[in-house]
């Protein structure tokens, strides 16, 4: 695969701390913590995988009055390192396993790439930035339903991956086969005992890639 380094990953997203605080998946403050922390892990460690390299941005980083200036000044920062593409995602798909072979080819396309989430929003956004200075982030609705139907209608020719299923509530915990085993190692199994447990198929990452060289990775995680 030529011109790999043409292409950055961002993971924008909240510390375990904060989106414990936001997403009160059970009664108890500890283990949304530990939710958390385990579903960022999980996604730091997939895309650690990818052959691009990986900028993590999380609060600590983010600047900006409103969601859409974060969201925004994130894809500017990658762009301004000289990327021509960026691939943005969160944690909230944890199952989510990209084809990074389509997403190159549909990037060197000159088309964007929008992955939606099953309540309306994305998990996956991937754009040039000629798109991006094209796209007025102020007027999308961010954390509503309408995100992917306002993306889809400012950004021309837009690749449009399988809708992927989030994790923000308990029922979605409790059908999460990866959280329900971490769950179980760590003995607090009784509190999801009233719940049927069901399991959802995840694909495998296609080896069409090999993952980039060492010295392209960069992760901006404060700890």
């Amino acid at each position: 695969m030529n011109s790999a380094n043409d292409i950055a990953i961002l993971l924008f997203s909240r510390s375990a701390k904060l989106e414990s605080h936001f997403k009160r998946w059970t009664d108890n403050p500890s283990i949304n913590f530990h939710i958390a922390d385990q579903l960022i892990k999980k996604t730091l460690a997939k895309l650690c995988d990818a052959p691009f390299p990986l900028f993590h941005i999380d609060e600590t980083l983010q600047t900006g009055n409103t969601f859409g200036q974060r969201f925004s000044n994130a894809f500017n920062f990658i762009f301004n390192k000289g990327y021509k593409y960026v691939v943005a995602l969160g944690n909230d798909c944890n199952d989510v396993r990209p084809d990074w072979q389509l997403i190159y080819e549909q990037l060197k396309s000159r088309k964007s790439i929008l992955g939606p989430d099953r309540r309306g929003g994305v998990y996956l956004i991937g754009i040039s930035r000629e798109a991006f200075f094209d796209l007025e982030f102020g007027r999308i609705s961010w954390k509503s339903p309408l995100v992917f139907r306002q993306l889809k209608c400012q950004l021309d020719h837009c690749y449009i991956l399988r809708a992927e299923k989030d994790t923000n509530t308990f029922d979605d915990v409790v059908e999460n086969k990866d959280l329900l085993e971490w769950i179980r190692r760590y003995r607090i199994k009784p509190i999801f005992a009233r719940k049927k447990e069901k399991y959802i198929s995840t694909p495998q990452i296609p080896q069409g890639l090999k993952r980039g060289p060492p010295s392209y990775a960069l992760t901006l995680t404060i700890d």
